[in-house]
């Protein structure tokens, strides 16, 4: 006797809003997940660009309307690197030997 029990799933849309439809149970077409992620942190880029700031609470807000722990992380961590501000360079210090 077949232990196989019957799963079905029906067609869905991929959540990166790609509107591919995806037939397992997975959330979204392979690296749409992270094209996600890059859609997002454009999103806050450009606020930056447009003058405005990005704080740690629309960060925040934004993660948390992601479908999964990791993928919040992952969001997290890309736009607290892509809005943190550029480093300050420092003038060479050494001396040329006249």
């Amino acid at each position: 006797m077949s232990t196989k029990t019957n799963t079905e799933t029906t067609a869905h849309a991929c959540l990166c809003e790609c509107k591919q439809a995806i037939t397992t149970n997975a959330l979204f077409k392979p690296g749409h997940d992270a094209r996600m992620v890059s859609q997002l942190v454009a999103e806050l880029t450009n606020t930056i660009a447009d003058g405005g700031k990005v704080t740690k609470q629309m960060i925040a807000s934004t993660a948390k309307r992601l479908p999964s722990d990791a993928l919040r992380a992952k969001f997290t961590r890309a736009a607290e690197r892509a809005t943190a501000p550029a480093p300050v360079k420092q003038a060479d210090t050494e001396e040329v030997a006249a």
